[in-house]
């Protein structure tokens, strides 16, 4: 149910890697700008490779059933189409949503409230990271493992923006 929330909240926190103006400005005071910059770019990639439309998607399907929302049908894949069908979803309900505000509001906000309870399962997350990074970024990892460690977490997404820090050393 937290897929929507979580993907927000990876977003927000991976937002810094989203774009290479905003790496640059994070890495500008750092000792080896070029290593930043690389690290960053590490990280723009795991996300991107975390971020699952299937959360999203199943999230949004189980707030709409709390809410007795009825969300449009998926529409019917083309033929020899090979794309992710909770990708297509995912943007079909997007454009739904637009025109509905105060639905996407509702379920939004479900997935919010359902995230807010959730603390990080920070053992998870390490034994997570170097699937996530590879096995050669052993740096890049011992850095994400100790700010899972050692990182609050007031709320998700502060928590998921310090461990990304790591992302932006040395």
């Amino acid at each position: 149910m937290v897929g929507v929330a979580l993907a927000q909240e990876q977003t927000t926190a991976a937002s810094t890697t989203s774009g290479s103006n905003d790496a640059a400005v994070r890495c500008a005071n750092s000792t080896d700008n070029t290593e930043c910059l690389r690290r960053a770019e590490v990280c723009r990639a795991m996300f991107n490779r975390t971020h699952t439309y299937d959360r999203m998607v199943q999230s949004i399907r189980d707030c709409a059933e709390q809410l007795n929302i009825t969300l449009p049908t998926p529409a019917p894949l083309p033929a020899n189409n090979s794309s992710d069908p909770d990708r297509r979803y995912y943007n079909q309900l997007k454009l739904w949503f637009r025109a509905r505000p105060q639905v996407k509001q509702q379920i939004f906000s479900c997935a919010h409230q359902i995230q807010q309870r959730r603390t990080p399962r920070r053992e998870y997350l390490k034994t997570r990271v170097v699937v996530w990074v590879g096995e050669e970024e052993t740096i890049l990892a011992g850095l994400l493992r100790s700010n899972i460690d050692s990182c609050s977490a007031p709320s998700r997404q502060a928590y998921l923006s310090c461990v990304f820090e790591a992302c932006y050393t040395p």
